[in-house]
């Protein structure tokens, strides 16, 4: 018999700053997590639509291109309902008014925001959403 390794929660990292990009996607794969990247909320779309599925997503508010990160968040939902989307931005008032009005956005964090944050945030979309997934248990059909 051989044993597994389990598999990882991916994050998906949607922000057009590479630098930024690069430090909270090896700061979450230091967290354990399995991570995929994309630069513009178009290419985010694109991956959505092309059948990657991540266990949550993690996106910039304002970007380049079409789809800005609420933009992306409603894609996400149409097509995987249960993964959370969670945006970030330094555009504090904008983004507020955007989550505001986006209901498919389950978390807003402002930048700059800490690796530390960022992970117990992630955590508890994920615990949630675990446990909404888990049928309920009935007495009667024990």
């Amino acid at each position: 018999m051989t044993l597994t390794e389990p598999r990882k929660t991916t994050v998906l990292v949607v922000d057009d700053n590479r630098d930024l990009l690069r430090v909270i996607s090896r700061g979450l794969e230091v967290h354990g997590y399995a991570v995929f990247t994309a630069e513009t909320g178009d290419e985010a779309v694109e991956m959505i639509t092309d059948g990657k599925r991540p266990d949550i997503v993690l996106t910039d508010g304002v970007m380049p291109g079409d789809a800005q990160g609420w933009d992306l968040a409603r894609h996400v939902k149409r097509h995987h309902p249960d993964t959370p989307v969670v945006l970030m931005s330094g555009y504090i008032g904008e983004a507020e008014i955007q989550v505001s009005r986006t209901p498919e956005i389950d978390n807003f964090l402002p930048k700059p925001v800490s690796l530390s944050e960022l992970s117990c945030v992630l955590s508890e979309l994920l615990e949630a959403t675990e446990v909404r997934s888990v049928p309920a248990f009935s007495w009667a059909s024990a």
